[in-house]
């Protein structure tokens, strides 16, 4: 049980890696002035992502980081919600 239990969690960070990667290559190539490693990284580990956070996390200041949010929106790249 250990044994798949710890396989499958692998197979996951795999994926994950690989998701991430690709992402991060296609903001890079459409969206070059707002890529960064910080916050592919910052997506990732925050899939419900607030502007303060970003803004947290050194990103920018709220302006810049909405501005962020909502060409990374407009491109396909996240869908807003309203909470």
């Amino acid at each position: 049980m250990i044994e798949q239990t710890s396989s499958k969690g692998r197979h996951q960070i795999i994926e994950i890696e690989r998701l991430m990667e690709q992402m991060s290559v296609e903001i890079q190539e459409k969206l070059p002035r707002i890529y960064s490693k910080d916050l592919i990284e910052v997506l990732f580990k925050l899939p419900y992502t607030k502007r303060s956070q970003l803004e947290l996390a050194g990103l920018g200041n709220l302006k810049t980081v909405g501005g962020y949010l909502k060409v990374l929106e407009e491109n396909g790249f996240l869908k807003s919600e309203q909470v």
